[in-house]
C-alpha cells in the first residue's frame, strides 16, 4: 500500500479506532497515512477525492434498502472512469421485483 491510498469508511467510529489501535499496527500500516472516515451515509463526494477501486465486503448485507442504493450512486461520483468497484451481496433468489425478507441461514 502506497502512503496516503487507503481510505476505509465505517458507520462506527469505534471499529474504526479498534482499526487503527489492532490492525495498522499489526500488519505496520500505521506510517502508511491511511485515512479512517465515520460516515453515516454514503455521502462519499465529501471526501473530495477519487478512487481506483473499492471494496465494499459484508456491507451491502447489513444495510436497509436505501442506502444498499445510496452506496454506488455516490461510488460513481468518486470513482475513476476506468475504476472498479468490488462488492459482496445476497442474491434474491426469488427475482429482483421480490421484497419480501431475505432469510440466511
Amino acid at each position: 500500500m502506497e502512503p496516503g491510498h487507503y481510505v476505509r469508511i465505517d458507520k462506527s467510529q469505534a471499529l474504526l479506532d479498534a482499526g487503527r489501535q489492532i490492525e495498522l499496527l499489526r500488519y505496520r500500516l500505521i506510517d502508511k497515512g491511511a485515512t479512517l472516515v465515520q460516515m453515516d451515509d454514503f455521502r462519499l463526494e465529501t471526501l473530495d477525492r477519487h478512487f481506483d477501486f473499492a471494496i465494499a465486503a459484508s456491507v451491502f448485507t447489513h444495510l436497509p434498502l436505501n442506502d444498499v442504493i445510496h452506496c454506488p450512486i455516490s461510488m460513481k461520483h468518486v470513482l475513476r472512469d476506468d475504476g472498479v468497484f468490488f462488492a459482496t451481496f445476497f442474491e434474491n433468489e426469488r427475482g429482483k421485483f421480490n421484497l419480501d425478507p431475505m432469510l440466511r441461514p
